[in-house]
């Protein structure tokens, strides 16, 4: 399932702010709801990993955006 339309409109906030893409994933394994890194493979970019299966994913994604948008 995609992510909603306002939660797609935060990270295109973060994007212009940062200068920064930001690139989101489900992780089934996720020990944790969600974080935000910086990519390890991208140079220049935010990855927000979020647990696989949670219904409020997109709560979970725009709370990380919250943290560089600070």
């Amino acid at each position: 399932m995609a992510l909603r339309a306002e939660t797609r409109q935060i990270i295109a906030e973060v994007e212009q702010v940062s200068g920064f893409p930001v690139q989101t994933i489900a992780v089934p394994e996720l020990g944790m709801v969600a974080r935000i890194t910086t990519s390890p493979h991208i140079t220049g970019s935010y990855l927000i990993q979020y647990r696989a299966g949670i219904p409020f994913k997109d709560y979970a994604v725009a709370f990380q955006c919250g943290h560089v948008l600070r």
